[in-house]
């Protein structure tokens, strides 16, 4: 996924939402073209960002024209986050809007049921240390595993990355559907343990909607039998299900690391989820980065270090 001659794609993504941040939307749309040689199957993201670009700028003629020629080139978003995509706000009054959406929501309703799963894998398959790494919503496998591959602790591991056959966009995939997604990683895990040689205890990590799903399956010991997650800003939203989990007893060996930032959205229900943890004896830490939102920090590779070190040990 890297290229050697441009960097990673999450590290240039990051530059330009701090442009965004900014109001740079001509540095957006140099970073665009940038992006564009680099990881031309990035590009149902970066036609998104050069549109957000120009309509924050109010051309709107030039925005409606950058995506409707990538609708004809077969690229579209799913169509309920188009409608809360900020940079499209000012779009919306638009009548060209409703049909910018309805053409995608065709699209969405062609593709969503059209997938099957994908495991991706990196690192040594002789290892005894395994990573089993689930994407957030809206991603993809490829480009989720991008986070990990820097890391000089994990550069001796075996890690998967499971990609769902939930269709969320163009490229883009999720776990919403909560009963398919466990029969999905439990035959994701199976695939990835056929190929890891080495077998050993496997730490399970996830981001967002992918980090809820990696402490469900740690503490529910199946289908996935390990018991150590890492969770990067999980989704938690309701606390009534971990309680009657922990209320049934646990596995003893259940161990957690939950990072977060001072942003996120979800900061509430995470603490208060570590503190349930904590109530019933399962060892966890609650690490929350400062100025961070929902995402992974810049410096990630030093917290999946500390992670890996009190998860694995």
């Amino acid at each position: 996924m890297k290229s050697q001659a441009h960097g990673r794609f999450v590290d240039l993504q990051r530059e330009a939402f701090s442009a965004f941040e900014q109001k740079d939307y001509e540095g957006v749309r140099k970073l665009v073209k940038k992006i564009d040689g680099a990881f031309p199957k990035q590009r149902h993201r970066t036609v998104m960002w050069k549109m957000c670009s120009f309509a924050l700028e109010g051309e709107r003629d030039k925005a409606f024209e950058i995506g409707f020629e990538a609708l004809d080139e077969g690229i579209w978003w799913n169509p309920d986050r188009i409608k809360e995509e900020p940079g499209l706000a000012d779009l919306q009054e638009d009548p060209r809007f409703e049909t910018f959406v309805a053409r995608c929501r065709v699209k969405y309703n062609e593709e969503r049921d059209t997938r099957d799963p994908v495991l991706v894998s990196m690192g040594n398959p002789l290892s005894h240390q395994r990573l089993f790494a689930i994407h957030w919503r809206g991603d993809d496998a490829e480009s989720f595993s991008e986070y990990f591959e820097t890391t000089p602790r994990l550069a001796d591991w075996h890690m998967g990355f499971p990609q769902s056959s939930q269709v969320h966009g163009y490229s883009r995939f999720c776990w919403d559907d909560e009963e398919k997604a466990l029969m999905v990683l439990k035959k994701s895990y199976e695939a990835f343990d056929e190929i890891s040689v080495g077998g050993g205890e496997t730490l399970l990590c996830g981001a967002s909607q992918g980090g809820k799903l990696a402490i469900d399956l740690a503490l529910r010991h199946q289908p996935v039998p390990h018991h150590c997650f890492f969770a990067v800003v999980p989704s938690i939203k309701d606390l009534k299900a971990y309680e009657s989990l922990l209320k049934e007893g646990v596995c003893s060996k259940v161990k957690g690391y939950i990072l977060t930032g001072e942003n996120d959205p979800y900061l509430q229900q995470q603490r208060a989820l570590h503190q349930l943890l904590l109530d019933y004896d399962v060892p966890c830490q609650f690490v929350v980065v400062e100025g961070l939102g929902h995402d992974f920090p810049e410096n990630f590779n030093i917290f999946a270090e500390e992670a890996a070190a009190f998860l694995m040990k």
